[in-house]
């Protein structure tokens, strides 16, 4: 079985892997606002990752073993000295890599994880005069507890 700090570190493996655009300093565990991100420093684009919570499924599987579904929040940064639809494109065009290095796939090294399914893509609004555009997105996997 998997454990939940495994599973974020092949999340994070596999983001920094098939994104081009980003790597070891812009994909990381991270649970900031906007302006913490602008106060540690952090260069975009950037993709923190969060473990936002489990829920023990009412799905029984057998006596003795339950479905347990997990969810991580993403926050995808990206910033553009042109101007606000600028760095909204570079968002919306990092949102789709993910999405596509994500949706479906497998962690690798986590046997028994489910493929990954991808929820909502939300707007975050905050620090609009730094041209930053940021959105938050939900990733979702689960897997059987004994």
């Amino acid at each position: 079985m998997a454990t939940l700090k495994n599973i974020q570190d092949a999340l994070i493996a596999r983001i920094r892997g098939q994104v081009s655009a980003l790597n070891s300093r812009t994909v990381k565990p991270w649970t900031g606002t906007i302006e913490e991100f602008f106060e540690e420093g952090k260069n975009t684009p950037f993709c923190g990752v969060y473990f936002q919570g489990s829920d023990p499924s009412t799905e029984v599987v057998d006596n003795s073993a339950t479905r347990e579904d997990y969810t991580w929040l993403l926050t995808i940064i990206t910033t553009d000295r042109r101007g606000m639809e600028y760095s909204n494109e570079d968002a919306l065009e990092l949102i789709d890599d993910i999405r596509t290095a994500l949706i479906g796939h497998t962690l690798s090294g986590q046997s028994g994880v489910a493929p990954l399914t991808i929820g909502p893509i939300s707007p975050v609004e905050e620090e609009t005069e730094r041209s930053v555009t940021a959105y938050e997105m939900e990733i979702y996997t689960w897997q059987i507890q004994q």
